[in-house]
């Protein structure tokens, strides 16, 4: 049975690498594209799904996905080939602290705020990095219950 260093794993029948429907994701990209942003970055992006989305929509924009994993990151470089957004975006292997940079037109960080430890401190990382007038998509899990 493959795992996650092995084989594809479970991950590679997601479209995403978080609880996103493709009608959400669509809304969220045309919304986006909608402010016609020029730089996009997506923290913990996984394999950059909504990032090469905003990319399609907004033509004129280039992004950048930072995420820890290598495996994800290959896909979505591969994905970015595949659809020829490779001359629009990058993804960096690192730490989001140590390789996000802005200030960026549109700020992506859905289900990564780990990277910056609470929400609070995901926030007030992330606010620097959103260009005065950009926006920031931010996501994460909220327990109804403490998890049995």
């Amino acid at each position: 049975m493959p795992d996650a260093d092995t084989g594809p794993g479970y991950y590679a029948y997601l479209t995403y690498n978080s609880p996103l429907s493709d009608g959400r994701a669509a809304d969220l990209a045309a919304a986006l594209a909608a402010a016609d942003p020029q730089t996009v970055l997506d923290i913990g992006c996984g394999w950059g799904e909504l990032l090469l989305q905003l990319l399609a929509a907004a033509p004129a924009a280039t992004g950048i996905g930072v995420d820890t994993n290598p495996r994800t990151l290959a896909r979505g470089q591969a994905n970015a080939d595949d659809r020829g957004l490779t001359s629009r975006v990058a993804f960096l292997e690192g730490q989001a602290a140590e390789l996000a940079s802005g200030p960026a037109d549109v700020v992506l960080c859905i289900g990564s705020s780990q990277a910056y430890g609470s929400n609070a401190d995901a926030l007030r990382a992330l606010y620097p990095l959103v260009r005065p007038g950009g926006r920031l998509l931010f996501g994460d899990g909220i327990w109804e219950r403490p998890p049995s």
